[in-house]
């Protein structure tokens, strides 16, 4: 059944296919796209059942059955082999539907006749306006449109999906630093204080029925007792400890500025900027989906025209490559946007959810993990400039997809080649292979690889795709002819 749901997959690209080159590098695509969504997507996230509902595990057959566990759909747990037994059931007869309607449908010999106008066609306008024909032509005639609602269909999934989950000792550490929350004081001190007595006096406690039970004038379930009722309330003792260095941190940054830090819950901006347990994965993740989401979506917005010959015909008018590189950019503006936006929404919302982002108005340099950062900014304006750098890195990225779609000429081309230098590299580093960030764009997509380095110098390399992209875009400009 799996290699007759495989068949008919092959089938489908077949005769939907213009030829044998499309078809041999769909079924490539497919394949390449399901492996890397079962290497890479986690089973235990919200996107779990990609990893397992997938061609590559059903090809496999033994992970189906090999272990018990639930997909989880839609917050709805279903076993393994039922959605395997489901996903076949459906697949099949919708694959060999969809292949008897492409093998009907699908006329060898086009009719040059068109068809007959209705009424409603008829009364119709006509629309002349170079920019909602380029909006036609990107996002109806090359399924702009598709790609654009499956993006946020997936990246809202993400945003709905994503469950907040943290160990006991994080929990503690929040609520420790939630009372002590604000500038440093004396008030922070006291509370340290009273905690730290009464974390002694429970340890007096265990230290004292410890002895008398050695002295056997206690019985071993009373010397039992003490012990549980001692481990209940001192479970937040290593969160304490945490507090402690957070607060003679805070005393030596004082002493050295003389300013007055404060006291912030700092595992969300960790989270942001790369200084938690996964470091730069997350922005990676989030680079790879956006880069993967703009090539698809852009990459026959300048191509197209060269690949079919038009921009011949386009140059013929004045000013007609210019008026068509204008139309193009400002239709291009808002969609990138939109993608962009919707890439980082889910990463930042779970976030929120999970940590919150406390004390914005805090100087950056009451986070440990940014203290090292040249300028004096507080936490939300630092915020604030990763992202702003982040979406002129991308836009960057973008315009240098538009030159290599005039360079190349060809979609297919363009795809393939802007995969290799920028959506590549960000899933390697998702799959660990740290080194690929030395040798392409992933320091100034993740911008947290500069930004975290703690050298105002450092940041000038942010020059390099800025130049990048201005020298594409100028590029573009002036093979346009305006």
């Amino acid at each position: 059944l799996v290699y007759c749901l495989a068949g008919l997959i092959l089938l489908c690209f077949a005769l939907s296919a213009k030829g044998s080159v499309r078809f041999y590098l769909r079924t490539v695509l497919f394949f390449a796209a399901s492996l890397a969504l079962y290497l890479l997507v986690d089973g235990n996230s919200s996107l779990g059942w990609l990893k397992y509902l997938n061609i590559i595990p059903f090809l496999q057959v033994g992970p189906v059955y090999r272990y018990f566990f639930h997909l989880r759909l839609f917050a709805w747990p279903v076993g393994m082999v039922p959605a395997f037994a489901g996903a076949l059931a459906l697949a099949l007869p919708l694959l060999g539907w969809t292949a008897l309607r492409l093998f009907r449908v699908r006329d060898p010999l086009p009719s040059m006749a068109g068809r007959p106008k209705t009424r409603t066609a008829a009364r119709r306008r006509l629309h002349t306006r170079l920019f909602r024909h380029e909006a036609y032509k990107l996002l109806r005639a090359q399924s702009g449109l598709l790609v654009v609602l499956l993006f946020l269909a997936v990246q809202g999934y993400l945003a709905v999906q994503s469950v907040p989950y943290g160990d006991a000792n994080e929990r503690y550490y929040r609520n420790y630093m939630e009372v002590l929350a604000g500038p440093l004081s004396d008030r922070q001190r006291t509370a340290i204080d009273r905690e730290q007595a009464r974390l002694d006096g429970y340890d007096a406690m265990l230290q004292e029925a410890g002895g008398r039970y050695a002295a056997q004038q206690i019985s071993y379930g009373e010397w039992y007792a003490v012990q549980r009722l001692v481990e209940e309330n001192t479970r937040g003792r290593p969160a304490f400890e945490r507090v402690q260095a957070r607060l003679a941190y805070l005393e030596a940054l004082a002493r050295r500025t003389g300013e007055t830090p404060w006291f912030v819950y700092e595992t969300g901006y960790d989270a942001l900027t790369g200084h938690a347990y996964e470091a730069y994965a997350g922005d990676m993740r989030c680079a790879a989906v956006l880069l993967l989401g703009l090539i698809a979506l852009f990459a026959p917005l300048f191509s197209v025209e060269y690949a079919t010959g038009m921009i011949r015909l386009i140059a013929c008018y004045p000013e007609g490559r210019g008026a068509t590189v204008r139309a193009k950019l400002r239709l291009a503006a808002p969609l990138y946007s939109l993608l962009f936006a919707a890439a980082y929404l889910p990463e930042w919302l779970r976030v929120v959810r999970q940590y919150g982002l406390p004390c914005l108005k805090a100087g950056i340099a009451s986070v440990p993990g940014l203290a090292n950062f040249p300028f004096s900014v507080a936490l939300w304006q630092y915020l604030a400039l990763l992202l702003a750098v982040r979406y002129v890195m991308f836009f960057c990225a973008l315009c240098v997809l538009f030159r290599l779609s005039v360079l190349l000429g060809h979609t297919i081309k363009t795809l393939l080649a802007a995969t290799a230098l920028f959506a590549a590299p960000a899933l390697l580093h998702s799959l660990g292979v740290r080194a690929v960030d030395f040798l392409s764009f992933n320091a100034f997509f993740s911008a947290n690889i500069l930004l975290n380095t703690g050298s105002a110098a450092a940041l000038l390399l942010f020059l390099i795709p800025l130049l990048s992209g201005g020298l594409a875009l100028r590029s573009l400009r002036r093979a346009a002819g305006g």
